[in-house]
This record gives C-alpha cells, structure tokens and sequence, in this order.
C-alpha cells in the first residue's frame, strides 16, 4: 500500500490569495521545450548579461518611463547614452585642471 505524500506548506505573501499563488499555466509541449532550453543555457546568459538591481521612487520612474515612451527611447539606450555623457563630462573635467 502507497503512503500519501505529505503536500508541503504553501507560503501565501502578503497581499495575495493563495489561488493567485497557485496558479499555473498548463504545461503545453513548447513550454516544456523552452523551460529546458532556459535551464540549459541559464549560466552562459548570466555570464554575458547583467542587470542593475535598483530602486528608485515611483514618480521618478514614471516620469522616465513617459519621457523615454515620447521618445522611443529604450532603458538600454538611456543606459548607454548616459553612461557615456557620463563620461564626456568627466573626461572633459579632467582636462580643464
């Protein structure tokens, strides 16, 4: 005779409904292809990739996301620009001194 596995405890965050925390999309074939392919490949897209983790005040970040939306700027593109007017600025510092 089979024992019943014992279902492990679900925690709930806060803020949510244990049916929100539960539920989950039907395993179709091409989801199962592309969780693989994810696990596979998850440590070589670390390796060439990375994020900046950070936070910053809600108007703030609705007040760049409109600005970069009228644009159509991407957050890549305000990445990169402005790390290298970033560094035009300083560069050009150094030289006046």
């Amino acid at each position: 005779m089979k024992q019943k596995q014992e279902t492990p405890e679900v925690v709930v965050p806060a803020g949510y409904r244990l049916d929100e925390v539960m539920d989950k999309k039907e395993d179709t074939p091409s989801r199962i292809i592309n969780r693989k392919y994810e696990e596979k490949n998850k440590e070589k897209r670390k390796a060439a990739n990375g994020t900046f983790s950070t936070y910053l005040p809600r108007s703030e970040l609705d007040e760049i996301n409109a600005f970069l939306k009228k644009y159509d700027i991407t957050k890549v593109d305000l990445i990169r620009q402005g790390f290298r007017a970033l560094q035009d600025q300083i560069k050009s510092s150094y030289r006046g001194e």
